[in-house]
C-alpha cells in the first residue's frame, strides 16, 4: 500500500482497535518506502514522511493512549 494513502487512512479512522491497525499498516508502508535502494526519496518526500511519523505517533498518544516521551539529548 502507499504510504500516503496508509497514513490517510489512519487519519481518518475513530474506531481505536481499526486505527491501531492501520497505524500498523501506515508504518510498514513507509518503512518499506525507506527501503527502497532503486528509487530514491526527494527532499520534499522525506519532509513529507517525516511530517507523518510525527502524524501517526500523535494518533498513537491521544486517540490510543500511548505513553507521550521526549528524547533527551
Amino acid at each position: 500500500m502507499n504510504w500516503r494513502k496508509a497514513c490517510e487512512a489512519a487519519q481518518r479512522e475513530v474506531e481505536p482497535v481499526k486505527l491501531s491497525l492501520l497505524i500498523g499498516v501506515a508504518e510498514e508502508a513507509i518503512f518499506l518506502r525507506l527501503q527502497q535502494t532503486e528509487e530514491k526519496l526527494t527532499q520534499e518526500e522525506r519532509e513529507a514522511i517525516n511530517d507523518a511519523t510525527r502524524e501517526l505517533r500523535r494518533l498513537q498518544v491521544e486517540r490510543l493512549n500511548f505513553p507521550r516521551w521526549e528524547a533527551e539529548i
